[in-house]
């Protein structure tokens, strides 16, 4: 919408970016870039570019160049509403032009498919629909997982098992299945944990069968493979597939650096979650559950202290991030602190100890989970 023809390579550029990575994303219809192109300069009122193309929402943006600036605009516009649900601007250095049409393309996806699916969550519950079909079932189930809430996951669960009832072969059902019952066993929700991983991956490997180029699929696999401990090096090459076929999705990120963290690849691991941190700035505290992990993994407490209390206050139900914050406690000194937070930790889950460490938190490399076992009985945890 610049209206500058000087601009237009780069608004195309950025353009074309945002289209194929939002339609990397199964949760999203995205019109296609012939289509899309075709509005640019008629003027049509926004309810009937709308209405033609069959969409529920529409997101437009500018381009203006300063000498060595360029400053970009983008908002989510809902057109039956009449109203903006998101809108940024965006002023960076053109010192490297295709880094920054890649940064900024990067940020609007990331933010515009979280945008999109809480409004689709607010609109279908607040009119209690029921006749849903699985694919609405699936997008409500998306949206509970990323609360990261035992009740939440069981909700989403629910869901995501009715939308397979409506259609057995839906590949990111099954894959949604899976990832609530890995993320109950990792976060230690349940009390028999290696079941919950093998449903988990039972699940996944299903959603695998169905769609190989499944992104939620492949993570799945990857997240049952390496937090149960079943085979590592296959999950961190599942987490891989994932992020290859959705190279901007912050989430998947995220989850890959705990896979790379794990494994013993911490450098690398926190190389992708500062890039999931920027991909998406209004991003879930679990991100900086993350961040914390590695951190704390590269021997960094002070830094890793930081984030997880942090973390704990936004998600009182993580017990991994409890124990995360008693290690670092632990290891600065604070025997009281750390103490404390083995409290909460077994508040949430009363059998964790020592012994079951390995099922929410799978380093492979001793030399990791000798240390981080020595530390949690510093601070007070039983075998």
């Amino acid at each position: 919408m610049s209206g500058d023809p000087e601009q237009t390579h780069f608004s195309d550029g950025i353009t074309d970016d945002i289209i194929i990575d939002l339609a990397r994303y199964d949760e999203l219809f995205v019109t296609a870039r012939h289509s899309s192109f075709a509005y640019r300069d008629t003027g049509l009122p926004p309810v009937e570019i709308a209405r033609e193309l069959g969409v529920q929402y529409l997101a437009e943006g500018a381009v203006r160049r300063a000498g060595s600036r360029i400053r970009v605009t983008a908002r989510l516009y809902d057109p039956w509403a009449g109203r903006d649900l998101w809108s940024e601007r965006f002023d960076r250095d053109l010192t490297d032009i295709f880094a920054v049409q890649d940064e900024i393309a990067a940020i609007i996806v990331n933010t515009l498919a979280g945008q999109i699916a809480r409004q689709f969550f607010r609109r279908h519950s607040a009119s209690g629909a029921r006749a849903l079909d699985a694919y609405d079932h699936v997008l409500r189930a998306h949206h509970l997982i990323q609360r990261v809430a035992p009740e939440d996951h069981r909700a989403a669960r629910e869901l995501a098992e009715q939308a397979v009832a409506i259609d057995p072969d839906f590949a990111w059902a099954h894959a949604l299945i899976a990832w609530t019952h890995v993320m109950e066993a990792a976060l230690r929700w349940v009390p028999d944990m290696p079941e919950a991983y093998e449903r988990g991956y039972a699940a996944a490997a299903r959603a695998v069968q169905l769609d190989p180029d499944s992104a939620w699929g492949n993570a799945a696999l990857g997240f049952a493979d390496i937090w149960g401990s079943r085979n590592p090096s296959r999950g961190l090459l599942a987490m891989e597939r994932a992020v290859a076929l959705s190279p901007n999705n912050a989430a998947f990120r995220g989850w890959y650096s705990q896979g790379l963290c794990f494994v013993g690849r911490s450098e690398e691991g926190l190389a992708e979650i500062e890039l999931a941190l920027r991909l998406n700035p209004h991003h879930p505290p679990i991100y900086r559950h993350f961040r914390a992990r590695v951190l704390f993994t590269l021997g960094r407490s002070d830094d890793a202290l930081d984030e997880i209390e942090r973390v704990v206050t936004a998600m009182p139900s993580n017990t991994n991030g409890h124990l995360i914050a008693a290690a670092c406690y632990a290891e600065s000194g604070r025997a009281e602190d750390a103490r404390a937070a083995v409290d909460a930790a077994r508040a949430i889950s009363p059998g964790i100890g020592l012994a079951n460490i390995h099922y929410s938190t799978p380093y492979q490399r001793p030399e990791d989970m000798a240390r981080y076992l020595d530390l949690l009985a510093r601070a007070g945890l039983p075998e």
